[in-house]
């Protein structure tokens, strides 16, 4: 792996984090899309890391409560409607 890769994961990793300071932050439309884009994001990413090879029992199962956490998410997201906001 070279330092790009890396940083890439690494923003990958902070944009959960990120996303509660957003969601104060943004406009409700923004917000919106902003929730949804990056829940679809880490659903795909880790939806992808649970394929790729042998995974222990225990990162199998975070996973997957990831999995419908993100899920969820978006769910919400998807259906707000402004006057929630």
């Amino acid at each position: 792996m070279n330092e790009k890769s890396i940083l890439g994961f690494s923003i990958l990793l902070e944009l959960p984090m990120l996303m509660i300071l957003l969601s104060i932050l943004l406009s409700f439309k923004i917000n919106r899309i902003a929730n949804i884009v990056v829940g679809l994001i880490m659903t795909i990413v880790q939806v992808g890391s649970l394929s790729f090879g042998w995974n222990p029992l225990h990162y199998m199962f975070f996973s997957i409560i990831e999995i419908a956490t993100l899920v969820s998410i978006i769910w919400i997201a998807f259906n707000w409607k402004e006057s929630e906001a």
